[in-house]
């Protein structure tokens, strides 16, 4: 289960970072500036350039990383507790880490159970 919700975890960290972004004045948009500019963005690439300037990034920013880090945690735990059966049922033979279990109940999201869909932000497109 830890490493289902580890690699959840990676996934999710990106999309919950990426939405507070542009739902919300950043906290760490200077240190994004500053730190990683020639960063190309997608694939978790800001988020990562910002841990290795953990040191020198503001303590706003860093509230915001541990807070996102939290919430991708929680959500992990939910879509973990409310997609056990259909991770079992539907992606039994998916590549555990990266996403792997995560991207394959994003495919079969016709297939899903009602809790799993209402979990998955993809599913309910």
């Amino acid at each position: 289960m830890k490493l289902l919700i580890l690699s959840m975890s990676l996934m999710l960290n990106v999309s919950l970072f990426a939405q507070e972004a542009s739902g919300q004045k950043m906290s760490c948009a200077a240190d994004v500036k500053k730190f990683c500019a020639s960063v190309e963005k997608g694939q978790g690439r800001i988020v990562k350039c910002l841990k290795e300037h953990e040191k020198e990034i503001s303590p706003d920013c860093l509230g915001q990383l541990a807070a996102s880090k939290e919430k991708m945690r929680a959500k992990a735990k939910d879509i973990y507790t409310n997609c056990k059966d259909d991770l079992q049922k539907l992606c039994k033979e998916a590549a555990a880490g990266k996403g792997g279990k995560l991207k394959c109940l994003e495919n079969k999201k016709d297939q899903l159970s009602a809790k799993c869909k209402e979990t998955l932000p993809e599913a309910k497109k």
